[in-house]
């Protein structure tokens, strides 16, 4: 087993490390972009709505401060049309990072014995759709895991339903925040169990889609 883990592992190491990297560099350097994207939102148009798309599926290189554009597009757009596009850019992120994993699964492949890659195959086959899932919310363990789950040719369907498992319930909580933030106290009370049961119903669709797909 330790065989298949080590091109891998050590993929997963240098991507990590990379994004630490660049986390260190916006905090040096300050970039407001980087830091607070909320005034390049402005208002609720359809610039601020495809600017704010654009900045989440960003966050698969770049250090985007997700959480406060997703609590902006609750404010901005209201809880249902902010839950859209956090999600459209949720995703566009997790595909992004799974597109890179994917080409790079051909270097990786090169360095690595075959039964490493046929291990590599069998642990994404059993395990990547819930690593995928509860990845999603984490800061670079999510691009980390995307990257490797296409690296590992985990199935893009299957990739597909986990990362939404995981991501629509955090952009549900975010939304909901948002657009009720100058109107209810405690709305958090009421954001995070039903953001807990959309993860629940989330996670049996992701699985029943798994099964059928896990293999296409």
């Amino acid at each position: 087993m330790r065989r298949w883990v080590s091109p891998y592992a050590a993929a997963a190491v240098i991507v990590a490390a990379l994004m630490l990297g660049v986390f260190a560099a916006v905090e040096l350097l300050e970039l407001p972009l980087l830091t607070d994207p909320t005034p390049v939102l402005g208002e609720g148009t359809a610039i601020a709505a495809a600017s704010s798309v654009a900045l989440l599926a960003a966050d698969a290189l770049l250090p985007i401060p997700a959480s406060i554009i997703m609590v902006a597009n609750g404010g901005l757009f209201g809880a249902v049309a902010g839950t859209a596009l956090s999600v459209l850019g949720a995703m566009g992120s997790a595909l992004l990072a799974f597109y890179l994993g994917r080409r790079g699964g051909r270097l990786l492949a090169a360095v690595s014995a075959p039964g490493q890659v046929d291990a590599a195959e069998r642990f994404f086959a059993r395990w990547g759709g819930l690593a995928v899932m509860l990845s999603r919310p984490l800061p670079i363990l999510a691009e980390t895991i995307a990257m490797l789950a296409g690296a590992g040719r985990m199935s893009l369907r299957r990739f597909a339903a986990s990362a939404l498992a995981g991501s629509a319930p955090i952009c549900v909580a975010y939304a909901v925040a948002g657009a009720a933030a100058d109107r209810y106290v405690g709305v958090a009370a009421i954001a995070l169990p039903a953001a807990g049961l959309l993860a629940a119903a989330c996670f049996a669709v992701a699985r029943a889609i798994g099964a059928r797909g896990g293999r296409g």
